[in-house]
């Protein structure tokens, strides 16, 4: 039975789109689901004590002391949830032009050498092969090559670059684009994101 993680960052609440379309992919995702909202619980950022724990357990391979180990303990129980799970969903607004603080700091706290990639004799290796993830994203502003903005979105290529990295079979995004540009088309944008999690839930739980 496949097991999915939904992380999720949604600081609106009810207000908000992306909250509602990872609602949704919750509804159609199959087996177990376990739903991780940074907006209630920030991930850790590092500062000069995780990392030097970091390094020295896990780049020169140094066991930690018992102060080091506290000091990077949220990091590794993030990382020991993300790795247990078949599907990986990511949701959240575009803050800027990219994904907002909190869910950079998750990607850096599982980004850990030795446990979802490492580094071998011909370079980099993902270690989340046969994994599959899923980015969905919402913006006020619509980001695409007609309007000659499409290098404006920093945010879902990064992500899914960071799931390619760490050896994702597949990271597939889901954009609801031009949500405050578009206040009259909003529902007709959602239902298509809507729809697109459909197909994609359909293929990863066949």
């Amino acid at each position: 039975m496949a097991k999915t993680l939904i992380v999720q960052y949604a600081p609106r609440m009810d207000r908000s789109a992306t909250r509602s379309l990872a609602l949704h992919f919750k509804s159609v995702a199959k087996g177990s689901v376990e739903v991780l909202d940074l907006a209630h619980e920030l991930p850790p950022m590092f500062d000069e004590k995780s990392i030097a724990a970091y390094y020295k357990g896990y780049y020169n391979k140094k066991p930690l002391e018992a102060g080091e180990k506290k000091v990077f303990e949220r990091f590794e129980k993030l990382t020991r949830q993300f790795k247990s799970a078949d599907v990986v969903a990511v949701a959240y607004p575009m803050y800027n032009f990219s994904m907002p603080a909190a869910v950079k700091a998750y990607f850096d706290a599982i980004l850990l050498k030795g446990e979802t990639w490492d580094m071998g004799s011909d370079g980099y290796v993902g270690l989340m092969k046969g994994k599959k993830a899923i980015i969905i994203t919402t913006s006020g502003g619509a980001y695409n090559k007609e309007s000659g903005t499409e290098g404006y979105d920093f945010s879902a290529p990064f992500a899914k670059t960071l799931f390619g990295f760490m050896g994702f079979d597949r990271a597939e995004v889901v954009k609801a684009e031009g949500l405050n540009m578009m206040v009259d088309k909003k529902d007709d944008i959602l239902q298509k994101a809507r729809e697109k999690i459909d197909a994609i839930a359909k293929e990863y739980y066949a």
